[in-house]
């Protein structure tokens, strides 16, 4: 009889177990693109210059500054849009004796990313093509394509124009 109830009360607790998940959402759930400083060899820098980013808002609540008076930083963060083909930054970088602006357009894919039933929806994305002015910008370079939740890598190198 103790036999039974030991194989009993085990094979309770078996389907118990079974029976109940974990929500196994990331901790860092964020999918933003990684832009950094680089200087025409290949080295990351710091820039002195106060930078604002903003975007076209798309409703009344969304506020268009995405990065605010950025100093002393060789890299930033910013969100990609999941319903646009084509995302557009406007930068004003500006100094003590120059204020100027710049445009990035970002073209991309995205695609829906499932964790689980439990996690927010996520869309991950992958650059095709970057386009800029060069009135501070000498050039970027698309470092890394895929944007996902790994924001370690630097996705695009910005260099600036030497004077800057």
């Amino acid at each position: 009889m103790k036999r039974t109830a030991f194989f009993f009360v085990l094979f309770s607790l078996i389907l118990l177990m079974a029976a109940c998940s974990s929500i196994d959402c990331p901790l860092n759930d964020m999918v933003l693109m990684r832009c950094g400083f680089f200087s025409h060899r290949g080295d990351s820098v710091s820039i002195a210059d106060t930078i604002t980013i903003s975007i076209k808002p798309t409703t009344a609540e969304l506020d268009p500054v995405v990065v605010n008076k950025l100093t002393q930083k060789h890299w930033f963060t910013l969100p990609l849009s999941y319903k646009e083909r084509e995302d557009e930054y406007y930068l004003h970088i500006w100094g003590e004796d120059y204020d100027l602006y710049d445009t990035i357009r970002v073209t991309k894919e995205s695609a829906p990313h499932f964790e689980s039933p439990d996690c927010s929806p996520r869309f991950f994305h992958t650059i095709t093509n970057v386009w800029v002015t060069h009135n501070a910008i000498d050039s970027i370079g698309l470092n890394q394509k895929t944007v996902d939740y790994d924001n370690t890598q630097t996705h695009l190198k910005i260099y600036l124009h030497s004077s800057y």
